[in-house]
């Protein structure tokens, strides 16, 4: 009883930090760079032109905003994504794919956390070979999360097709 109050409370906390973040966080920094996507928000990445734009358009408060609120936030959000990918893959799968799945959760954490380094340093100041840096750890993120997002999804989509198919024929 104590692990399902636990994962309920690890689920709650990872769902309202990433609430936070898409809700609060990103759409002020969006508003403070004249409507451009942070960097956090572009799963295909950006060229170093495009990061430059974004930072030359990025007001002096988004920036601080950005490289303040937002990195605290995001201190702590891959971590605790990480906790509940795992516990949720382990859950919902056995076997080599289990393992695989929280695998790709913990590349998706390493990639999220050296994003926000090379993203920290671009507040910084721009620089061309830590924007390409910068957007190949966005990418490998998004590649690594999605993999185990869908594979969450799948399995709880099957979950409830057999729980309504069998009521139904039943």
């Amino acid at each position: 009883m104590r692990y399902r109050a636990l994962y309920i409370l690890i689920s709650l906390a990872t769902a309202g930090l990433y609430l936070t973040m898409a809700l609060w966080t990103m759409p002020e920094i969006k508003l403070e760079a004249d409507g451009q996507m942070p960097f956090d928000l572009r799963p295909f990445g950006y060229s170093p032109a495009q990061a430059e734009e974004f930072l030359n358009a990025l007001s002096e408060e988004g920036r601080v905003f950005y490289a303040g609120v937002q990195h605290r936030l995001d201190a702590v959000f891959p971590a605790l994504l990480l906790i509940w990918a795992g516990w949720t893959v382990w859950l919902l799968y056995r076997g080599p794919l289990r393992w695989g799945l929280i695998a790709a959760a913990a590349v998706g954490c390493g990639a999220d956390y050296a994003e926000n380094a090379a993203v920290a340093r671009l507040l910084d100041g721009f620089d061309i070979d830590t924007a390409r840096t910068a957007a190949h750890w966005t990418m490998a993120k998004s590649a690594a999360v999605s993999v185990v997002y869908v594979a969450i999804l799948w399995s709880v989509g099957r979950w409830l097709w057999r729980r309504v198919f069998k009521r139904s024929a039943g």
